[in-house]
């Protein structure tokens, strides 16, 4: 999975997936913005435009174990904050929250995987963003997913490769072809998932301002 900010040798895009898991789903859980922060009552708001064609999505259960279970939703109300912190967990290097509040705000589509605990008499159930994956879109041709990312102690259970298997899945059901711009390290991963790499011969090239960081990817 590539982190931000890195060089990006390749534009991969899908042009076949794998036919994916029957899901389970479940009763539609209430919004993060009924919890106690004000932080995801703002939210709310700020995702009021952007999600709202992906609002009536049912949550998908990914995982059951013992004491809860990890949950696919796009209904998670996610703050700058926690997805600072979840990619500090993989080692990605700090954005501006005022930048990363406003990606999520623009995406076309945020889907986290969200562990939930089940909960006792004394202790209230608890979740705790695990995994996400966003898209930018212009809502009718193209998306391109971004920050796909699961936490390390979660890696290795299949838990990313259903994060993206059902991001893709809401993604193709509205018509769009995907593209992502992959880690050399992680080609395999997409691979196997369907990706191929330059189809028809398509290059990625980018325009880096002297005085920003950031990439401006241009299909061509």
């Amino acid at each position: 999975m590539a982190a931000p900010g890195a060089p990006i040798p390749a534009v991969v895009t899908a042009a076949r997936f794998p036919p994916l898991l029957r899901p389970v789903t479940t009763r539609r859980s209430r919004a993060w913005a009924a919890a106690s922060r004000p932080t995801w009552r703002l939210l709310a708001a700020q995702y009021a435009a952007a999600g709202a064609c992906f609002a009536g999505e049912d949550d998908v259960v990914l995982e059951e174990t013992e004491h809860g279970r990890v949950v696919f939703t796009t209904r998670a109300l996610v703050s700058a904050a926690e997805l600072d912190s979840l990619c500090s967990a993989v080692g990605w290097p700090r954005r501006p929250a005022a930048k990363v509040c406003a990606a999520l705000e623009n995406s076309f589509l945020v889907a986290a995987l969200v562990e939930e605990s089940s909960g006792s008499a004394s202790a209230p159930p608890l979740r705790e963003l695990v995994g996400l994956a966003r898209a930018t879109s212009d809502g009718a041709f193209e998306a391109t997913l971004w920050d796909v990312l699961v936490s390390p102690r979660l890696q290795r259970r299949g838990l990313g490769r259903a994060l993206v298997q059902q991001t893709m899945r809401l993604l193709l059901a509205r018509g769009l072809s995907v593209s992502l711009f992959a880690d050399p390290a992680a080609l395999a991963f997409w691979e196997q998932l369907g990706f191929v790499q330059e189809p028809g011969g398509l290059r990625g090239l980018f325009f880096r301002p002297p005085q920003r960081q950031q990439s401006i990817a241009l299909k061509l």
